[in-house]
């Protein structure tokens, strides 16, 4: 009934307001433009936080929920490094991998983006909480498709998985047993033309065996986040700059060559290769 829906949508408008979030849909300016590029892309977001910056590319983090020790700083010195290289880091909140990603963009200053199989008026997993309250605080972006008062299911995880990846230019595997959740995000990252990495120093570790195969079939090792930019063609700092946390002025001059290089690199016409 008419009436009814648009008491719904009242309420749902007046909820979003108490949580500073917005609503867009994927005819608005302030949709992500990365994400109105892919095959089903969501009509709608709901944005709670900063909007992810256009200027430089994201890149997407994943792994396993019951990563190793060596797996999770792997996440963190990722998801810092990115994130002190100017570039925003997306990943899915979720226990393990996805978290460090997270805590390792915060520690690096930058931006971080989690994408919720729930709305965002509710975190998942609750433990996560935390997190989430320190992304918000920071700048950072909590971003759904599903509209507040959206009940988890099992479904809602692989359709969310293909957000994470078509928010960001690439994807970086850090950890991944056979059945992980992420392979699915390395299937629609490349069916999105996204690049696929895999970080090589977990290349046969315990829980591995999905990464070992994602590796094998040409997904491209990377130690170190500025590997993922040097395979775009973009010079970047040495490794030991980064470990030595540059300042704000030298963080905001690196990011303002990186986005000039990046914006000759797309007025040249040379795409981003998706390759893995």
């Amino acid at each position: 009934e008419p009436k009814a829906l648009l008491a719904v949508a009242e309420g749902d408008a007046l909820l979003l307001d108490r949580l500073g979030a917005v609503f867009v849909s994927i005819l608005d300016p302030g949709y992500p433009p990365a994400l109105r590029e892919i095959a089903q892309a969501p009509f709608g977001l709901y944005l709670r936080g900063q909007a992810l910056p256009t200027e430089l590319p994201s890149v997407s983090i994943v792994g396993t929920r019951y990563p190793t020790g060596a797996g999770l700083e792997a996440a963190m010195g990722l998801g810092r490094d990115f994130a002190r290289l100017g570039l925003a880091v997306v990943s899915g909140l979720a226990r393990g991998i996805d978290a460090a990603a997270h805590r390792g963009a915060l520690a690096g200053g930058g931006q971080t983006c989690a994408v919720l199989p729930c709305g965002v008026d509710a975190i998942y997993p609750l433990g996560n909480a935390g997190l989430a309250g320190t992304i918000l605080s920071t700048g950072g972006l909590l971003v759904s498709e599903y509209p507040p008062g959206t009940e988890i299911r099992k479904s809602r995880f692989p359709e969310r998985n293909r957000i994470i990846s078509g928010l960001s230019r690439g994807l970086v595997v850090v950890e991944a047993p056979a059945d992980s959740g992420a392979l699915i995000t390395a299937d629609f990252a490349l069916d999105q033309g996204r690049d696929v990495f895999v970080a090589a120093s977990r290349l046969g570790g315990p829980r591995s065996l999905g990464l070992d195969r994602l590796a094998l079939e040409g997904a491209r090792p990377v130690a170190f986040a500025q590997d993922v930019l040097r395979d775009w063609g973009i010079d970047c700092p040495a490794q030991d700059r980064l470990q030595s946390s540059p300042g704000e002025g030298e963080s905001a001059s690196w990011g303002r060559s990186l986005a000039a290089a990046l914006r000759a690199e797309l007025a040249q016409g040379v795409p981003s290769q998706g390759r893995w």
